[in-house]
């Protein structure tokens, strides 16, 4: 058992109550917070449900960066903290608000979520086709073991794990 403290100052205290060395406790703490904002843009995300995705840009906005120390931000951003229904998925006409006023046009917009629609098509297709193989492949094993067993190579009871041990 081990205890820890975080001063203001970063100092890291660490005790080892143990015999065992390696039984030794770290523990990380912070002492500021660096913020940066990152503009939204329009993304690419095929698995959004409906409306248009959403993503960060690489580039950040310099002027609206800021530091604080970590009990600076948590009491500003107390009251400002999002419920767990808030956290959940951002309604599709919330994202085209939020593009619309980023800069982007309806047109851009309405392009992008039809390359989506289509990428979920292929998505889906691929699905069902690797379905429909699998399908295929287990009729495929099954027909060969009847042959197998109707032209005497193989007795029904035959265990296939011992049979693939034999093969080795």
């Amino acid at each position: 058992m081990c205890s820890m403290t975080c001063c203001g100052s970063r100092k890291i205290k660490m005790e080892r109550r143990s015999a065992d060395p390696f039984l030794l406790c770290k523990k990380v703490c912070f002492a500021s917070v660096h913020v940066r904002e990152y503009p939204i843009i329009l993304g690419d995300n095929p698995t959004c449900s409906s409306g248009p995705p959403v993503t960060l840009d690489w580039e950040y906005n310099g002027d609206v960066s800021a530091s604080r120390s970590v009990d600076e931000w948590e009491n500003e951003r107390y009251y400002d903290r999002r419920s767990r229904e808030e956290m959940r998925v951002v309604p599709a006409s919330v994202r085209t608000e939020w593009l619309l006023d980023a800069g982007f046009s309806p047109l851009q917009i309405h392009e992008v979520i039809q390359d989506i629609q289509k990428e979920q098509h292929r998505q889906r297709l691929s699905i069902d086709k690797s379905r429909l193989q699998d399908k295929a492949a287990i009729v495929a094993e099954s027909m060969k073991r009847t042959l197998e067993r109707a032209i005497g190579k193989r007795g029904k009871s035959d265990n296939p794990y011992k049979l693939c041990m034999l093969s080795q």
